[in-house]
């Protein structure tokens, strides 16, 4: 029996992406530009590349000219806790000066490979956790297996706008204490998969008014696409299992989601 084929777009008018890499498609093989035309023809709606590391903002700044809704944050990632940490800080908070940047992010921790400094990590999430108090900016966070001590650092940060927990790939239980800080909780193409029981429990329960959609592209491909890699021209096939895990229609969903998108990021323009 030949593989289902399924198309290489499965997109809904008015949908958001909260969380993207372009540049990271770029290197996947992808033409970023014309996805870009394309989106903008199926009248997709907001993009926000997140940042993770200091080091290529010009070149995804650039590409705004491309997409008019497209939004950027910056940040390290925790895999890049490494060098003179105050140094780093202080690039990204003359890149924040820039009116396309709308967040502090991707940042947080990452315990899930073990050869790297969780002090440094700790070190290198709290010093941007204070920079996002002090723009008033919302936060995107990045939490693998390291849920109390992500929870324990957001808690004493202060932050005024909040943040999102961007591709959440926990529990229930944890998924509640997000929302008790006033978090919004994003979920990417892995809440699809067969095996992601505790991550679709967690999106089952999320209140409409506290969830966000994401790509995470090129990685975490939905599992219609799963081994190549991902874009926000597949995002349908994500709304379509959340639609049905959450018994809405894909029409409340994206409209929720948006309108999420905008109280967090843009103040509920």
């Amino acid at each position: 029996m030949s593989k289902k084929k399924y198309p290489p777009y499965h997109i809904y008018p008015g949908t958001i992406d909260s969380h993207t890499h372009l540049l990271h498609m770029e290197r996947k093989g992808i033409d970023v530009k014309s996805l870009l035309e394309h989106l903008k023809r199926e009248e997709f709606s907001y993009i926000l590349d997140a940042g993770v590391h200091e080091n290529d903002f010009e070149n995804r700044v650039a590409l705004k000219e491309h997409y008019p809704d497209l939004f950027f944050s910056a940040g390290i990632h925790p895999e890049g806790a490494e060098g003179d940490i105050r140094a780093r800080v202080e690039v990204i908070k003359e890149q924040l000066k820039n009116s396309s940047l709308i967040a502090v992010g991707e940042i947080g921790l990452d315990y899930y490979w073990k050869d790297r400094d969780p002090l440094l990590q700790k070190e290198l999430f709290a010093a941007q956790l204070t920079l996002a108090a002090e723009t008033n900016l919302p936060v995107i966070i990045h939490n693998r297996e390291a849920d109390d001590d992500c929870l324990e650092l957001i808690s004493s940060a202060g932050l005024p706008r909040g943040g999102v927990m961007h591709c959440f790939s926990s529990t229930k239980d944890f998924a509640r204490k997000v929302l008790d800080l006033d978090f919004y909780i994003s979920f990417a193409g892995n809440v699809t998969y067969k095996n992601a029981l505790d991550i679709q429990e967690a999106a089952a329960y999320i209140p409409r008014d506290r969830i966000l959609i994401e790509t995470d592209a090129p990685y975490l491909s939905p599992n219609e696409r799963r081994g190549r890699p991902n874009h926000p021209g597949h995002l349908g096939y994500t709304i379509d299992f959340l639609s049905n895990l959450r018994h809405e229609n894909t029409e409340q969903l994206i409209n929720d989601c948006r309108r999420n998108f905008r109280s967090l990021f843009l103040f509920g323009e």
